[in-house]
């Protein structure tokens, strides 16, 4: 999980240009979600419109949900430093950035 606006900051860039450089803005760990109240896989496969073979990968292999992956991130570190006086960790904060989509997207009204 990275924070958008973090993300955003190197799309003032060209981006598109060729020879570009491409920065992975990943964590240096891996994120764990810790919510209690999660809903639990069944409970969204219910609520969500999924192609039948997908829905049933999800029923029957739920840890498909769940991500473990490494990214070498030592160009977007650098890149960070020089656009930010914050640590590079901040962007990818799991717990502050789960409390703010908590606290807004989720709660939109069309996901009610």
């Amino acid at each position: 999980m990275t924070d958008v606006t973090a993300a955003a900051a190197f799309l003032l860039g060209p981006v598109t240009a060729m020879g570009s450089p491409i920065y992975n803005l990943m964590a240096a760990a891996r994120i764990t979600p810790n919510d209690p109240n999660a809903m639990p896989v069944g409970d969204w496969l219910a609520s969500v419109d999924l192609d039948p073979g997908i829905a049933n990968v999800i029923a029957n292999f739920p840890e498909t949900l769940q991500t473990d992956a490494s990214f070498i991130n030592t160009a977007a570190c650098a890149a960070w430093a020089r656009v930010s006086g914050r640590p590079y960790s901040v962007i990818s904060d799991g717990d502050t950035l789960l409390a703010r989509r908590g606290a807004a997207y989720q709660r939109a009204p069309a996901l009610i």
